[in-house]
């Protein structure tokens, strides 16, 4: 087993490399499609924007992307897979802990994120994390949890 790298990417381009990560659990099936790959290119440039790949050599193993767009004040995971053949290897959880640090560095309040109600593994990372369920009313396909930072 070798040694995973996670490098923060600043080229647009560098997102091309995610492209055939997968992630499968039950019913939920999702690969990124050429229209969500530009989406993601475009956030690059979103106010505190962070985009994180972990990978091994040249192998993608995993990828995270947030913002503070969505919700002004935090930063927002719009996007977290780590391929089914690395989980199990706190990958989600370093990622995860990246962006919290990085909401930190920049005095956000929190981080938000959203996941389907039938992806599990995530939903459990995420409260494992310390993450707790929040009511969102315009987002029905799933779980909003918030993690708030207290500064002193």
């Amino acid at each position: 087993m070798s040694e995973v790298t996670y490098t923060t990417v600043t080229d647009i381009n560098a997102i091309d490399s995610v492209s055939e990560l997968k992630a499968d659990y039950g019913d939920l099936h999702f690969s990124f499609s050429e229209e969500y790959l530009k989406r993601l290119k475009e956030s690059l440039g979103d106010k505190n924007a962070l985009h994180i790949i972990a990978h091994d050599k040249d192998k993608s193993m995993g990828y995270i992307a947030s913002s503070e767009k969505l919700f002004p004040g935090y930063s927002f995971i719009k996007e977290l897979i780590v391929d089914p053949i690395y989980q199990g290897r706190g990958i989600g959880k370093k990622l995860v802990g990246l962006v919290i640090e990085s909401a930190k560095d920049n005095n956000l309040k929190g981080v938000v994120v959203q996941t389907e109600f039938t992806n599990t593994p995530a939903r459990e990372l995420y409260e494992k994390l310390g993450f707790i369920p929040v009511e969102n009313k315009e987002w029905k396909e799933g779980m909003t949890y918030r993690m708030d930072f207290l500064f002193s």
